[in-house]
């Protein structure tokens, strides 16, 4: 049986506390593909070690 795609979400701010914690959440169901947009900061909380090396992220501005 071939494997399913992953489903893309697009999250805006998704690392800081809301959107970090929701962001955490859908990469413990390995089942999405996650863009993140932001601007930029990453040190937030813990955001740079636990979301940036599992996501695609874009920083605007």
């Amino acid at each position: 049986m071939a494997d399913k795609a992953m489903t893309k979400i697009l999250i805006f701010g998704g690392n800081g506390f809301l959107g970090g914690e929701t962001v955490v959440e859908l990469l413990a169901l390995n089942t999405f593909d996650i863009t993140v947009v932001n601007r930029g900061n990453w040190k937030n909380y813990d955001s740079n070690i636990r979301i940036r090396p599992f996501v695609k992220a874009f920083n605007i501005d």
